[in-house]
């Protein structure tokens, strides 16, 4: 009867301790397992071994060992994978106003996986505002989602939580817990009460409103600086701009091949099986759909706005969740939107999709790339560049030093997705020589003064051919003649339309086909008389554009190329074909990522003839430009 006692009694305090603690609330079953993990349960005094069948109660931590994983699903059968080397927390929140619970997964170290089934919302304020139910939370930031697939990673050692969304969207925020708490503790307001015996009294309410985690996560998704993360994109939180990196699309390889291992299982082989990362043909057979970005695909970074992205295309590293950007020889693809690396540094696992940091060289979640052992000058250049590529002053940088400058060029193919203008204006001078003259004298004719503005418009298109237009005044006055007297100038103005199209050639050169009706200047002899006029000429152009120089804002270009123009006649007055050398070199300095500014002399030489009713003559025109170029993308 005693022992009969003594069990009735521990069967009751072990209720009430379950009920106290919440485990009589089920959040999930355990549906797989693989290797070495634990669980301590809300009351537990040890943690004990997950096996498969599980009930997982609310407030209840998991812990995984390395290469150890468990698949989780919950009772909206949303499904949940805690990878290796992870602890987190399943919780149940529940709200003030409405009293319903929602589903919140604390990390607070590695990296978990989840599907969540579409649901409705919860309402969590009386207004009828929707939040997310599912949300997983970290030191740094909170991830609220709604039927999507997603992979959330938090490193303590950085104090990073970065972001992949495979399907769907996912809301992202910066997580301030003091500072929401401050904002939305208030105090009572005043109150007058008037008592029975008609005595009136003022009562001040000191107790500070409390504020329950529900609430919180409602505090957090209400920013203004919320960030959508959607399908193919990872972001991450910025420590140091105190805010969440605008999203960007990864390697459309990378991403192929992680969204196929929701476990977030290991290789178990020693030798990874590398795929190919650097060649167009592999970006494109990566059959995934990627959300479209109003991020620039070069990266961004604005201290005063707290913006920052890292360029377009890069890789995942699964041990610390940082992100791997392309290097800056990497070439942008219009189809897919990323840059494509070229001399990849590293390798993608094929079994798991993993980043794998080339040999000798360890990835540290707060260091970022380090040599493995012995140091070496070459191991040390690619550690460096490795580390460039992965914004290490942004990202992992002393949070109380100022941020380094990051700039990343746009490639002259990554120009071709976008829209841009570009205003030149300049000096010109200019000289016509008239020689082999029949019925006149030789003239050497120099411009007094000159000036030419030009206005550019380059069309974004998706392939690699760009169309582009361009509108152009240039005034140039004859006076001073070396030989054969002083001509009459039927106008200084001169008009130029164009149209045409960049083709993309090779990361460093491009080639320029248009066609454009351009006024030009022609002596012409009559009766004695001289006089320049101006014949509107159809010129044929082909230009070549390179890129010869780069040294990050400051790059050098070189233009050449020909024109040839068919014969026009105007009255009686008949120019014959002709053909002309252009070159330019030019200097440019990119003061953002979208804009620039450039100056540059250009130099063309024409040749060409004319004649009328009793002239002939052989005509060259030698032209100089000197100008200032403003060019903006959008």
């Amino acid at each position: 009867m005693k022992k009969f006692f003594i069990a009735l009694l521990m069967q009751c305090f072990l209720g009430l301790g379950q009920e106290g603690f919440g485990m009589t609330s089920v959040m999930a079953t355990v549906e797989f397992v693989h290797g070495k993990v634990t669980q301590l349960r809300p009351g537990a005094l040890s943690a004990s071994k997950v096996s498969l069948g599980d009930k997982v109660y609310a407030d209840t931590s998991i812990v995984t060992g390395e290469k150890s994983f468990v698949r989780l699903r919950f009772e909206d059968q949303s499904l949940m994978s805690v990878g290796p080397a992870t602890m987190a927390v399943v919780e149940s929140q529940r709200t003030k106003s409405e009293h319903k619970d929602s589903k919140v997964v604390s990390l607070l170290k590695g990296k978990i996986r989840t599907m969540v089934n579409k649901e409705e919302k919860l309402v969590v304020d009386d207004n009828k505002k929707e939040y997310p139910k599912f949300i997983v939370k970290t030191r740094t930031a909170a991830m609220g989602v709604r039927g999507t697939d997603f992979q959330a990673f938090y490193m303590p050692e950085s104090n990073q939580t970065s972001l992949v969304t495979y399907d769907g969207s996912v809301a992202m925020a910066k997580v301030d817990e003091a500072k929401i708490r401050q904002q939305m503790q208030k105090k009572a307001k005043k109150e007058v009460i008037v008592t029975r015996d008609n005595q009136v009294e003022v009562r001040q309410g000191d107790e500070l409103g409390t504020l329950n985690e529900a609430e919180l996560m409602k505090s957090t998704f209400d920013q203004k600086n919320v960030i959508e993360v959607k399908a193919g994109q990872y972001s991450s939180s910025v420590e140091k701009l105190n805010a969440i990196s605008l999203p960007v699309k990864i390697s459309p390889v990378q991403l192929q091949a992680l969204k196929k291992n929701f476990d977030m299982a290991s290789s178990d082989s020693k030798s990874v099986k590398a795929m190919d990362t650097d060649k167009v043909s592999d970006v494109h057979s990566a059959n995934v759909f990627q959300a479209e970005t109003e991020t620039p695909p070069g990266g961004v970074l604005d201290v005063d706005k707290g913006l920052f992205a890292p360029k377009s295309g890069g890789f995942i590293n699964m041990d610390t969740g940082l992100y791997i950007a392309p290097n800056k020889d990497a070439e942008f693809d219009i189809k897919k939107g990323v840059f494509i690396p070229k001399d990849f540094k590293g390798s993608i696992d094929s079994e798991t999709g993993d980043y794998v940091p080339p040999k000798g060289i360890v990835l540290d979640a707060a260091k970022g790339f380090v040599p493995e052992l012995k140091k070496d000058g070459v191991q040390l250049a690619m550690v460096t560049e490795l580390n460039r590529n992965i914004s290490h002053d942004v990202i992992l940088g002393n949070p109380y030093e100022s941020v380094s400058e990051y700039f990343v060029r746009p490639s002259s193919k990554e120009v071709f997705v976008k829209d841009s203008i570009e205003l030149s204006f300049g000096a010109v001078s200019q000289n016509m020589n008239v020689s082999n003259v029949v019925g006149g004298a030789n003239a050497d004719l120099d411009s007094k003064s000159g000036n030419k503005f030009l206005f550019n418009w380059y069309l974004a298109s998706g392939t690699a051919f760009q169309p582009f237009m361009s509108m152009g005044l240039t005034k140039v006055d004859y006076t001073g003649v070396k030989k054969g007297g002083d001509p009459a100038q039927e106008s200084s103005n001169l008009l130029e339309i164009a149209a045409g199209i960049r083709y993309y050639l090779k990361p460093t050169w491009n080639i320029k086909l248009y066609g454009r009706t351009e006024q030009t200047q022609v002596l012409k002899i009559s009766g004695g008389s001289r006089t320049i006029e101006r014949v509107a000429l159809i010129k044929m152009s082909a230009i070549a554009e390179g890129l010869l120089f780069e040294n990050r804002r400051f790059n050098f270009l070189m233009n050449m190329g020909g024109t040839l123009n068919p014969a026009k006649k105007k009255g009686n007055l008949e120019v014959d074909m002709g053909a002309s050398l252009v070159i330019n070199p030019i200097a440019r300095y990119w003061f953002s990522a979208l804009s620039y500014v450039d100056g540059g002399l250009e130099f063309e030489y024409a040749k060409r003839s004319a004649s009328a009713p009793g002239y002939e003559a052989d005509l060259s025109h030698t032209t100089n430009r000197l100008y200032l170029n403003f060019g903006h993308m959008f």
